[in-house]
């Protein structure tokens, strides 16, 4: 919670997913952190191109271990609490 701010974090890859973002996030993921202190890590939506091509199943592409982009949502669709 100190290093990412949750709720962008959270917005970013809902709507990824649910646009069903065919081209992320192996690719087209911008994280920026604020040069302020206490600042947290938040995304830019960018490159949206790819959104709303038939892919039913997005949510099951995303976490796929394929690179380290998806790493904190694969880490928190772990985390039981």
């Amino acid at each position: 919670k100190s290093l990412i701010d949750i709720r962008e974090f959270t917005d970013y890859f809902i709507l990824n997913i649910y646009c069903g973002n065919a081209d992320w996030p192996t690719r087209n993921q911008i994280a920026y952190r604020p040069n302020k202190k206490d600042a947290r890590w938040q995304w830019i939506l960018w490159d949206m191109d790819y959104c709303f091509l038939i892919n039913d199943n997005a949510i099951y592409s995303v976490p796929s271990g394929i690179s380290d982009d998806d790493l904190i949502l694969r880490k928190l669709l772990q985390n039981d609490r």
